[in-house]
């Protein structure tokens, strides 16, 4: 009886250790992290940022826990199709919304956790680059693309497309 209790907690142990965000479980898998920009801005970031800014700003990043942008430019359909392989193995991901233009590729998706979205995951690819944005913490799909004119981030411009999905999940 005691070894299964231990075993219990053990797996509970490593089960609330792998509760990661999508980004950070896919770099985990990767040899070649070289390979990737990283930008990684966190809750801590945010709230000092909330102190610095005006009202609007700070009612778009209040509630953002974390945001984590990875960019590469090589190798480009490999990484995207393991991401968008990891994503369908996942519970809890739902897809919000897809775009495909030319040669490019849009994929976002959202997490839910007690009726709010917990992440934003944006996935893209092109002939030029690989992005994978992810936006952790208690998300508003309206207010988070406003986040895009504020930062010059490279992969932010994708935000820009979140509008059009918060316009069609509302219908």
């Amino acid at each position: 009886m005691k070894k299964l209790g231990m075993m219990l907690c053990f797996t509970i142990l490593l089960l609330s250790g792998k509760a990661q965000d999508l980004v950070t479980d896919f770099l985990n898998k990767q040899n070649d992290q070289g390979v990737f920009t990283q930008v990684n801005v966190s809750s801590k970031m945010f709230q000092l940022i909330a102190d610095i800014t005006d009202e609007e700003t700070e009612g778009i990043i209040q509630n953002l826990t974390g945001m984590k942008i990875i960019v590469a430019d090589q190798e480009i359909g490999k990484y995207f199709a393991q991401v968008k392989l990891m994503i369908e193995k996942k519970t809890g991901y739902e897809e919000l919304m897809s775009i495909k233009e030319e040669q490019e590729e849009v994929w976002m998706y959202i997490r839910e956790n007690k009726g709010y979205i917990a992440e934003l995951v944006i996935l893209v690819s092109n002939n030029d680059e690989f992005v994978l944005m992810n936006f952790t913490g208690k998300i508003d799909l309206k207010k988070i693309s406003r986040l895009a004119k504020s930062v010059q981030i490279d992969g932010i411009e994708y935000l820009d497309k979140v509008k059009d999905a918060s316009r069609e999940k509302n219908r």
